[in-house]
């Protein structure tokens, strides 16, 4: 769910200004290195525990998925532009 809200935010903010792209690929950093930090800690085998293989597979699937909205972003504001002129 995070991973959707944050990159329809980015999605909205890259078709304003192409330049937060960088701001989007960053967040989906951040958010692929948070959940390899947490599953590799000492806490990550009581996660995967008390959570399952689910948590596994959404804390990785919102790093795709706000990469995704930065391309769909992307491809809007280009296509925004073209528009116009």
């Amino acid at each position: 769910m995070q991973g959707f809200v944050i990159g329809l935010l980015v999605c909205l903010l890259v078709v304003w200004k192409k330049g937060f792209i960088f701001l989007g690929v960053l967040l989906a950093l951040f958010m692929f290195y948070a959940g390899y930090a947490t599953l590799n800690s000492d806490i990550g085998a009581h996660v995967i525990h008390e959570q399952g293989t689910p948590y596994i597979v959404a804390s990785y699937i919102a790093f795709i998925v706000i990469l995704l909205f930065c391309f769909i972003g992307y491809r809007l504001n280009g296509r925004r532009v073209k528009n116009i002129i």
